[in-house]
């Protein structure tokens, strides 16, 4: 027995000299890994513009090649392709893949998604940068190739669009009793004629409760929520995770607008059109409605002609006709046209009229 433990002592003393040794004969064969030269992209060249194929989702929107890297001795070495905004210094990169060849190649679609995550507005040039990101083991530090400046075209894909999208959020003073809660308190946005991409919807907020702002998903549910991020212009933020939050209470007209991934949240502006108003001058400042804070209404008091009442909204991003963004009112209750047709339409007399909007409950009067 102890014949046998010694025989296994000395088996075992032997495997750990063998691994030293390889060991060490790896680090030799190394040598010194500092003067190593991080891979050099080949193509794409700088400033090549990439225009991607909404038709042709599959084929392939850009082959990356590299100089491969050479440590001196046969290692396997993993080659991570990414890229950022251009002038980001890659603070939030985003990966394309990793090849452990000297290339890579990335579809259509696939290239249209990760510039579209870098916040790339569709059929509009954006300026980003690609590396090459090398890894081999702990022991052996990574190196970062020089970025090439490059420019993409992402396109918009209708396919993915929703069909319906709804707000909630404790500023919102809607449906039911309030907070965040799909079932009890949240609005529905319009859709606009024969522009898919756009969805509009008037509501009251207040920023001064507990817990304020809204959230926006394509169903009644926490899933695919957004809001906003950044700091707005004129009103107008980029499309992002962040609680929409407007600066006082009022209404509001907060439009999605899925091509320019924007969402936007200003004052509202109704506007009355047609003979009624005397103008058929979309937007005109002189058939502007009022907005009547105290009865959260708004409102128009003035005199009318004899004709069809049609009223419309506007926004600075609702990029529209104004009858595609066109409500009635019909049987006390605000109708809005959305992607429909020709609507039926309430006849005024001449004279002197009272038109209110609550769009808190959709609920309309007409006092002549």
């Amino acid at each position: 027995m102890r014949k046998l433990t010694y025989h296994i002592l000395i088996v075992f003393a032997a495997l750990l000299a063998v691994t030293s040794c390889s060991e060490d004969l790896e680090q030799v064969q190394l040598g010194d890994i500092s003067n190593v030269t991080p891979p050099e992209i080949l193509s794409p060249e700088p400033e090549t513009v990439l225009t991607l194929d909404l038709n042709a989702p599959d084929e392939t929107a850009m082959t990356v090649q590299w100089k491969k890297i050479d440590y001196g001795t046969n290692l396997s070495v993993d080659y991570t392709v990414e890229i950022a905004t251009a002038g980001s210094n890659f603070a939030n990169p985003v990966e394309l893949g990793v090849s452990v060849t000297n290339s890579f190649s990335i579809t259509n679609v696939e290239l249209n998604n990760k510039l579209l995550t870098l916040g790339f507005s569709p059929n509009a040039e954006g300026q980003f940068e690609l590396r090459i990101r090398t890894s081999v083991n702990y022991q052996i530090p990574e190196t970062i190739s020089e970025a090439v400046a490059l420019t993409g075209i992402p396109y918009f894909d209708p396919s993915v669009l929703p069909e319906n999208l709804y707000m909630t959020g404790a500023s919102l003073n809607a449906v039911g009793d309030g907070g965040w809660n799909w079932d009890t308190n949240y609005s529905e946005f319009k859709p606009v004629h024969s522009h898919p991409e756009l969805f509009w919807t008037i509501v009251w907020l207040d920023p001064t409760v507990q817990d304020a702002g809204v959230k926006i998903a394509p169903q009644r549910a926490w899933v695919g929520d957004f809001a906003v991020q950044g700091d707005p212009t004129d009103g107008v933020w980029e499309k992002g995770t962040s609680n929409l939050i407007v600066p006082e209470a009022g209404y509001y007209t907060v439009v999605v607008n899925y091509i320019a991934g924007t969402v936007e949240a200003n004052p509202t502006r109704v506007y009355g059109i047609g003979n009624v108003f005397g103008s058929w001058d979309s937007a005109n400042p002189q058939n502007l409605f009022t907005i009547d804070k105290t009865n959260k209404l708004v409102k128009f008091e003035g005199t009318v002609n004899g004709d069809e009442l049609r009223m419309h909204v506007a926004a600075n991003t609702l990029v529209c006709d104004w009858w595609q963004a066109e409500f009635i009112i019909l049987n006390g209750q605000i109708v809005y046209r959305g992607t429909g047709d020709d609507q039926e339409r309430v006849q005024l007399t001449s004279g002197n009229a009272t038109i209110n909007l609550n769009f808190m409950n959709d609920t309309g009067s007409i006092v002549q």
